[in-house]
């Protein structure tokens, strides 16, 4: 089994594991901890990072300075 496709698989069951959890918390706790996973998963995600960043600079080159962007 390839990497990528373990990643897919284990992201899938913890879905069906989790998911009924997280339906059951209320909506201020869930953002909560949305905004919180996606400052975590910011801080390691190196790849995805670079390329977010090599997107925004390509559309705002002559919008905002280096320090902006």
């Amino acid at each position: 089994m390839k990497k990528k496709d373990l990643i897919d698989c284990l992201a899938c069951a913890g879905i069906k594991i989790f998911g009924p959890l997280i339906r059951g918390i209320p909506k201020s706790c869930a953002y909560f901890l949305g905004r919180r996973l996606g400052d975590l998963l910011y801080c390691f995600d190196l790849r995805h990072r670079a390329i977010a960043y090599a997107n925004i600079k390509s559309v705002f080159i002559n919008k905002l300075s280096p320090a902006k962007l």
